[in-house]
């Protein structure tokens, strides 16, 4: 669960594997011009969702940028999500199982 309504944007991990429900990831970029970044969030190997997030430049502490996936029940099995940079390398990746 996601609280933005505090300045350091609580975040409760996600259990593994998590029930049904709605998803958020959370990613903090410090960047030295404005980008475009994506979450990619995918069910197995096939992409279910392309976020673009744009960005401004920032010096530490940066910015928290987030994108939000809700998954039924029927969409359980393995998920994946990643932060990938507008060159398309994958710059983080998290994975976790719905249920």
């Amino acid at each position: 669960m996601l609280d933005t309504s505090r300045p350091d944007w609580t975040c409760a991990p996600t259990p593994n594997p998590a029930p049904a429900g709605t998803f958020s990831f959370v990613t903090r970029l410090v960047l030295p011009r404005d980008a475009v970044v994506e979450h990619r969030w995918y069910r197995g190997d096939r992409v279910m969702r392309t976020q673009p997030i744009s960005v401004k430049a920032s010096g530490s502490p940066g910015y928290r940028v987030f994108s939000q996936m809700a998954i039924a029940a029927r969409a359980g099995g393995d998920w994946r999500v990643d932060l990938v940079g507008k060159d398309g390398r994958v710059l983080k990746s998290v994975r976790f199982a719905v249920h």
